[in-house]
């Protein structure tokens, strides 16, 4: 049977553009249908590992350096208080004159190279007379202060008071002041407790005995460093007030 049209043309057959049209569009039709047969949930089964490492957390930084045979580093604290803001009325260094430079914080014990610096800040706290060393003091600086941010503070004059707990006589290192005898005391302040300072001075007050049972007491001096010891607990870290 032939096809004609009105003027009696035949028909022939439907051009291959037409039939290249019909097979791009039953293509996409079978894509689509595929796709919603797959579900809302198949995109996240073909995350790559790319782009799950951008939606996790930060990653943890690696240490700062090297540690020296002497150092540590110890675990930062689960919540830290805040800190008070320093007074802007004192901030130089009340001991710009004395080399701190060589002094580190987080270290076990004082360092050979720190020697000197600890040696001058006892010998100007012992030769400084107290009203003198009462106006260089920072009455800002709190234990929080010491633990969080030790070189902002280094070398400036502070007071602590609280309760003396244990008082240990020593016999010093060879030194360029000929201090012989110091003194270690450990105390702890409202601020501090359950931990304590460590001061380190050569002279004793009037009234305190050789050894105290929890003597109220205030010491005016200077901070030296963040120290480590070591405890039943493990390492722990102290401020060190020289006065």
């Amino acid at each position: 049977m032939e096809w004609r049209d009105s003027t009696g043309m035949r028909l022939g057959p439907r051009p291959w553009v037409w039939q290249l049209f019909f097979f791009v569009g039953a293509c996409i039709t079978i894509v689509l249908a595929f796709q919603a047969f797959r579900g809302p949930d198949s995109r996240a089964k073909t995350v790559s590992t790319d782009e799950d490492a951008l939606t996790a957390g930060p990653a943890v930084p690696p240490p700062r350096d090297t540690l020296a045979d002497d150092e540590f580093r110890a675990p930062p604290p689960l919540t830290q208080p805040a800190a008070p803001r320093p007074s802007p009325r004192a901030a130089q260094p009340a001991t710009a004159d004395i080399d701190l430079n060589p002094v580190r914080d987080a270290t076990l014990g004082v360092r050979f190279d720190e020697s000197d610096a600890f040696f001058d800040l006892l010998q100007d706290a012992a030769r400084t007379p107290p009203e003198d060393l009462e106006a260089k003091v920072r009455y800002d600086v709190q234990y929080v202060n010491l633990m969080t941010d030790p070189s902002r503070y280094r070398g400036q004059a502070i007071t602590i008071a609280g309760e003396l707990q244990r008082l240990t006589p020593f016999t010093a290192a060879s030194n360029r002041h000929r201090l012989q005898t110091l003194y270690e005391a450990w105390i702890v302040t409202p601020d501090s407790s359950p931990h304590a300072y460590r001061v380190v001075t050569s002279q004793l007050g009037v009234g305190i005995p050789a050894k105290p049972a929890r003597l109220p007491v205030q010491v005016t001096g200077y901070f030296l460093k963040q120290e480590g010891y070591v405890s039943p607990a493990g390492v722990e870290l102290t401020p060190v007030v020289l006065g």
